[in-house]
């Protein structure tokens, strides 16, 4: 599983994610219809256990944010 503690943003996680199914894939797309064809074919692929806990771990970051008052996080 992708590390929670790195300067990523949630999205980035995802997409990263996804990035890497799609490169793991037989024959990566090399054009952006294919890249849209191989990304809706691996969205529901997608670890929902990934987006749940980039969702349940929001309020820590929230909560980050807050005490240093939106000075630079070290998640």
């Amino acid at each position: 599983m992708v590390s929670l503690l790195t300067g990523h943003n949630p999205i980035e996680h995802v997409r990263d994610a996804l990035g890497m199914h799609i490169a793991d894939r037989p024959a990566p797309p090399t054009t952006v219809p294919e890249l849209h064809i191989a990304l809706m074919e691996e969205w529901p692929r997608s670890s929902q256990e990934l987006i749940v806990n980039l969702i349940a771990y929001m309020s820590h970051r929230c909560e980050a944010v807050l005490v240093i008052r939106g000075d630079h996080t070290p998640y």
